[in-house]
């Protein structure tokens, strides 16, 4: 047992001294490295020290600029004051709703003793909420003849009814007035003629061209 004791504390120093040899090799190469430097052996920057250059102790609000030069204050300009604006009292007056347009109006007129820049407003505003409709009644129209293929119609508000009822008018076109054809008595048939023979009656009213085919018969010859 002794023996495996002393040789582990031997094996323990050997491993030490190797360590420390490792570290002094390390040191002395990071040392020539820094002489070999264009620095010229100066000491880089820290994790503390700012990019620009280190920080003067005798004047600790400026930076230093990569030497003994602080860096400048930023200067604040004043904003110019802005000019106070004259308050105007007034007395509003607000109109009923228009039930045609659904706006009602809101007149604000300047109190006395107001300065002149003071004017007088008028604004329009939406109704809120439902408006009462109102029905109208209306007389029977006159139908007008026809001018030019149209007729134009206009419907008037009955006498009492509500000022926001006013005269309807609409155009027509107006339609091609149907006549009837009437006819006479039918005349006897006459001689055949390629097998066939006709009988015609006389056109009393209506179209010529359109009644004409009512106004013959034809019917075969029989041998």
């Amino acid at each position: 047992m002794r023996h495996l004791y002393l040789v582990s504390l031997v094996v323990l120093l050997a491993v030490c001294q190797q360590s420390l040899a490792q570290r002094r090799r390390g040191d002395e190469a990071e040392a020539s490295t820094l002489n070999n430097s264009p620095m010229g052996g100066a000491v880089p920057c820290t994790a503390g020290s700012p990019p620009g250059g280190n920080i003067n102790n005798d004047s600790p609000k400026f930076m230093t600029m990569g030497g003994d030069q602080p860096m400048p204050r930023r200067v604040r300009g004043k904003r110019p004051k802005k000019e106070k604006r004259e308050k105007c009292k007034y007395d509003i007056t607000r109109g009923d709703c228009d039930p045609t347009t659904k706006v009602f109006t809101i007149t604000k007129t300047p109190k006395e003793g107001q300065p002149e820049s003071c004017e007088e407003q008028v604004i329009e505003k939406r109704c809120k909420g439902k408006t009462p409709k109102v029905k109208c009644q209306y007389q029977k129209p006159t139908i007008p003849a026809c001018a030019d293929g149209e007729r134009t119609i206009t419907r008037l508000p009955v006498e009492g009814s509500d000022p926001s009822c006013q005269p309807r008018s609409r155009t027509k076109k107006c339609r091609a007035q149907k006549t009837k054809c009437t006819f006479g008595e039918w005349g006897d048939y006459g001689d055949c003629v390629e097998g066939v023979k006709t009988r015609t009656r006389p056109v009393l009213t209506g179209d010529q061209a359109k009644c004409a085919a009512k106004a013959t018969k034809t019917r075969r010859c029989q041998n």
